[in-house]
Order: C-alpha cells, then structure tokens, then sequence
C-alpha cells in the first residue's frame, strides 16, 4: 500500500478503527482481542526499558497514550491520516504536556536518538517496504517494539 493509499484508508476509517479499542469485551468477542495484548506488551515493555520518550509510529486515534501518560512517559504520536490525527489529538488534549500528536508519515521520520523506544502496533500490516521503516524507528530510538503480520495477511 502506498503512502497516499494508506492515509486515505485510514482517514476513511478512523472512527472504524478508533472503534475496536471502546470495549475489550466487545473487541474480543470479534476476535480484535489481539489488539489489547499488543497494547499491554508495549506499555509492560516500555516501562522496563525505563522509557523515558516513546515514539508511536501510526498512532491512530491514540490508544497507547493513556497508559503510557500515566506512567509518567512523553508520548509522542505520529499518523499521515487527517481523521486519525484528529482522534488522537483529542486524546492526546487529556494529557497535556506528556503527549503531543503531529500529522507525519512514518518516510518523513527522520529523527536521530530522539526516543526511548519507537512503538508500531498494526503499522508493518501495511508497509510494502519494512525494511526502511525498521531503519527509521531504530535510528529514533534506542529500542523498538512492532507488531508483525503473520505470513500471508493482506500487505495491500
């Protein structure tokens, strides 16, 4: 998927997506369960790392904001989709000074040792060129925490 494709697909469905995060139950009567464990696994590992400054690469409507803020970690999220950033934005207003939201796609990172830990949770779904994306996030982090599609999930 492009990265115009991307952003549009996902300025479609924001409020979609932004959805499957409302209820735990619900989502994992869906089968969307997944989604919280990949949630709980980055915040868990985070705060071992003793993150400090967490980059969340394809925040979305901003569901890892929360539980990072609370720990006392600077969050800061990045999405190329107008309606996700908009989601995110308002979350991110529910902790002011520890999360801050900027319309970026991720072949627009160029940040260097500005992060802890880099996060991208159902981001390399839709990367066709992993390989930079990883470089990136490593380059802005020290550490980094992805999710990955199992072998033969849509990349399109």
């Amino acid at each position: 998927m492009s990265s115009g494709e991307f952003q549009t697909y996902f300025h479609r469905r924001a409020s979609r997506f932004s959805a499957f995060y409302a209820s735990e139950p619900v989502a994992r009567v869906l089968g969307r369960g997944p989604l919280f464990d990949r949630l709980r696994l980055a915040v868990d590992m985070s705060t071992a790392l003793s993150a400090r400054r967490v980059l969340d690469v394809g925040c979305g409507s901003g569901p890892l904001f929360a539980p990072l803020a609370r720990s006392g970690i600077h969050v800061t999220g990045i999405d190329p989709a107008e309606n996700m950033v908009a989601l995110a934005t308002t979350e991110a207003a529910r902790f002011p000074g520890l999360v801050e939201v900027r319309r970026l796609g991720w072949e627009q990172l160029d940040e260097v040792d500005a992060y802890d830990v880099a996060i991208a949770l159902g981001v390399f779904d839709y990367v066709g060129e992993p390989a930079d994306l990883l470089g990136r996030m490593g380059a802005a982090a020290g550490h980094v925490i992805a999710s990955f599609p199992s072998p033969g999930l849509r990349t399109d």
